[in-house]
């Protein structure tokens, strides 16, 4: 209560500013921007994360077309998603902003004649995409015109985007059928990521027969989506084939992501055990020349070795060797390899050594509990969250990452039985050691004369 009575005050007098400094005294922009802050005042941004992650949890249970182990890991998928586009490190940024993709869509975006009007309210709308405020977004909807044009195209295309990045489904489906005044290949595009990301096949199927009944042209994009919903089902040979019909078509190349087609290409060889494939596919990107290769695809490479942890340790060895730090996520993938518990300490240990200080650990730490839980190796358990106490971090903390609050639920588990175990054996113990009256003695001894007999 005390918190939102703060921060409302603070989110007009924010949006007064805002009105001030960027829109002028236009009525529409005025009100925008009112429904915009209020939005996020009744929202924070953690609030925001966790409702979309709650919503996409319920979606992927009350679907009848997955069995339970396949619910649970798309559950935990699109947890982890969402997590990682709600927390992305500085460098995470300034990695998206260098790579190519992002420079062929800003490039395409300079090229769009946008009124300064809707201008103005797509870089409100912008922080609700790294917020992924979708409710501030959608906000902004009685501020177009009943009947609008093409020129709020962008737009709506924005308040699309940020539903797409938050996984809402039905206010997506609702903002592409029923209120976009035209749909192009962009908006296809978002929708087609989104319901790869949440394995809907025969979603992504019509979206794709109606893309062909509009007569919107697919571009290399829209190929770099669909091998990105190959990867999230593991599909590498429908990923391989995508790939060489692109490779096929160069007018697309001005609006293809290269290092992302290869990364999906890679992803979903390396998550299916295509470590030849894999490998193949890594050749053929660096081949292409200097700057394609970037740290994700050596990240695909390990993950393909599976268990094979010397074959994981050499690629990782070369990559180090070809000038690429480590990331956190490259020392999870070789620490992943590893089912040993002791060899996954020193790996860990040299991890540590090796990041700089303060890197979040959470996902060494939940590698090191879902090892040990799928020992059943109580001491591992205890080991693992030894040294997150050591590093004084709170797992129920907004930050922590759902993969390290799950393998820490799992780690609870594990112990409760352990526990439950040592206490009976102790019970029983006792009992041994206690003397029985002699009655019972007296029974137990015609029980074995019986049973002589």
């Amino acid at each position: 209560f005390l918190l939102e009575e703060f921060l409302c005050p603070l989110a007009d007098a924010m949006a007064v500013g805002l009105r001030r400094a960027l829109f002028g005294d236009s009525p529409l922009l005025r009100r925008c921007v009112a429904w915009g802050g209020r939005a996020c005042a009744s929202a924070p941004a953690g609030a925001m994360a966790s409702n979309a992650s709650a919503a996409a949890g319920e979606l992927v249970i009350s679907r009848g077309d997955l069995d339970r182990a396949a619910k649970v890991r798309l559950r935990s998928s699109l947890e982890d998603r969402l997590h990682r586009v709600r927390h992305r490190t500085r460098d995470d940024h300034e990695s998206l902003r260098r790579s190519e993709g992002f420079q062929k869509v800003r490039d395409a975006r300079l090229h769009q004649v946008i009124p300064e009007e809707q201008r103005k309210i797509l870089r409100a709308l912008r922080q609700s995409t790294l917020a992924l405020d979708w409710q501030g977004a959608l906000s902004v909807l009685p501020s177009i015109p009943e009947s609008p044009g093409p020129e709020w195209v962008p737009v709506y295309r924005s308040i699309l985007n940020v539903c797409c990045k938050a996984l809402r489904l039905d206010e997506a489906k609702q903002l592409f059928w029923e209120k976009l005044p035209q749909r192009d290949v962009m908006s296809y595009n978002m929708m087609l990521g989104l319901v790869g990301r949440l394995r809907l096949q025969a979603e992504a199927e019509t979206l794709l027969k109606q893309m062909d009944a509009d007569r919107v042209d697919k571009n290399g994009v829209t190929y770099v989506v669909t091998l990105q919903m190959c990867q999230e089902a593991s599909h590498w040979e429908a990923a391989i084939a995508s790939l060489n019909e692109l490779k096929g078509k160069p007018e697309l190349d001005a609006s293809t992501s290269w290092p992302g087609a290869y990364l999906a290409t890679m992803s979903a060889c390396g998550r299916s055990g295509k470590k030849a494939e894999t490998r193949m596919l890594f050749e053929e990107l660096r081949a292409r020349g200097e700057g394609y290769v970037e740290g994700y695809h050596w990240n695909a490479l390990i993950v393909a070795c599976y268990s094979d942890s010397v074959a994981a340790r050499r690629v990782f060895d070369e990559m180090r060797s070809s000038g690429f730090t480590p990331r956190i996520a490259d020392w999870k993938a070789l620490l992943g390899t590893y089912r040993d518990v002791a060899e996954q300490r020193r790996v860990y240990a040299e991890a540590v050594a090796a990041l700089p200080e303060g890197t979040p650990l959470d996902e060494l730490w939940a590698m090191l509990l879902r090892t040990a839980v799928g020992a059943g190796d109580a001491h591992g358990a205890r080991w693992a969250m030894e040294r997150m106490r050591e590093s004084g971090v709170d797992p129920a903390s907004e930050s922590a990452t759902p993969s390290l609050r799950r393998a820490l639920s799992w780690a609870e588990h594990l112990l409760a039985r352990v526990w439950r175990r040592e206490a009976e054996q102790r019970r029983a113990a006792r009992s041994a050691r206690r003397p029985l009256p002699a009655e019972a003695q007296t029974q137990r001894h015609r029980d074995t004369e019986t049973q002589r007999h």
